[in-house]
């Protein structure tokens, strides 16, 4: 569900996220009454504290488990810093 979720970050609406539910195999209905009754709404929103606690903020970028800092606009930055972490786990 997280991969579908994540490819289809622009349809999150009730309806997308029905059908992204029944897409992994999930039962629609039992999705539709949790998120009606916000079933998960603590542990979603304890998550985001934990992020913020830990000084994440969205978006975020991690590559390798390096968290990335750069500028988003310039691609060069961003090409060599993939190259840079790339070159290092290969060499692990």
């Amino acid at each position: 569900m997280r991969d579908i979720l994540f490819l289809n970050q622009n349809a999150l609406e009730l309806d997308d996220l029905l059908d992204h539910a029944k897409r992994a195999g999930a039962n629609p209905i039992r999705v539709a009454a949790e998120l009606a009754a916000g079933t998960h709404t603590e542990r979603v929103l304890e998550d985001a504290r934990g992020a913020m606690r830990c000084g994440i903020r969205t978006p975020a970028l991690f590559v390798n488990g390096v968290r990335y800092d750069n500028p988003w606009a310039e691609p060069a930055v961003f090409i060599n810093t993939l190259q840079q972490v790339a070159a290092i786990a290969s060499a692990h």
